[in-house]
């Protein structure tokens, strides 16, 4: 028998969601962010999400993060998950490792990106992205966007 669903909050409790549900939360935001949609990003996201990236600092709260977003998504011309390596997950947390690009104009990074993504109540509370910068250098690319 399944516990009670909680009649204040819409949300399916943290303990129902199984591991496809919790990985196709991560897929769902890696779309959101290709394709620059910010009400799929904060509907993904708890209010009190904090964002890591290396050696960046932390930001900390769903407005900070959509704010951060909003000025990326200015600077960027363009991001693209190239390809998912892995995605396993452990509880509540999914870690994926991905082959990204981000470009902008002209100029091209590809990255070799770690996700730690661990949820909260069904949303999305500690969004960890690691990656190298010796990595990063040797994948800058220069030249007419494709």
């Amino acid at each position: 028998m399944n516990p009670p669903m909680r009649k204040h909050n819409s949300r399916r409790p943290e303990y129902l969601l199984n591991d496809d549900q919790l990985t196709s939360r991560v897929v769902d935001l890696l779309i959101a962010l290709e394709e620059m949609d910010a009400d799929a990003v904060r509907a993904l996201v708890d209010p009190d999400i904090e964002w890591r990236n290396t050696g960046l600092p932390s930001v900390r709260g769903s407005k900070r993060v959509e704010r951060a977003l909003t000025i990326v998504s200015r600077l960027i011309t363009r991001y693209e998950v190239v390809e998912v390596l892995t995605m396993t997950t452990d509880h509540n947390t999914v870690s994926s490792r991905r082959r990204e690009i981000i470009r902008i104009g002209w100029f091209a990074m590809h990255l070799d990106v770690d996700g730690h993504y661990t949820f909260a109540n069904g949303l999305l509370r500690i969004w960890d992205d690691r990656f190298s910068y010796h990595r990063l250098l040797r994948g800058l690319r220069f030249g007419p966007t494709t």
